[in-house]
């Protein structure tokens, strides 16, 4: 769930900097082999930073197209990783839950 949240951050920052000159998209990646945070320098004052403190690789995301103003957010894309993003947040959810009732019914005996 904590990666899925911080792709969430990643993919939003992606989104609103989709106007902003010379920012190419960034992405998460969970195969890391040891726990330390990611550092990013901001190239640009326009650009909005993104936060640090995340388990996992920021790397750069794919371009589909370059903008006149060498900007490389492709909206129609990000708004559908987000929206993969939010589905496997809702699926986890799901997991979680189903889990803990199975857990309750073993605790209780199914004993309401």
């Amino acid at each position: 769930m904590q990666f899925l949240s911080d792709r969430d951050m990643v993919l939003s920052k992606n989104i609103a900097n989709a106007d902003t000159p010379n920012f190419k998209p960034k992405d998460l990646s969970r195969n890391r082999s040891d726990i330390s945070s990611f550092e990013l320098s901001v190239t640009d004052p326009m650009h909005i930073a993104y936060e640090t403190g995340t388990r996992y690789d920021l790397e750069d995301g794919k371009i589909i197209e370059l903008k006149p103003n060498s900007n490389a957010v492709h909206l129609e894309h990000e708004m559908m990783q987000k929206n993969e993003n939010a589905s496997a947040m809702q699926e986890a959810a799901n997991l979680y839950s189903k889990a803990r009732t199975l857990m309750k019914i073993a605790i209780t005996g199914g004993v309401k």
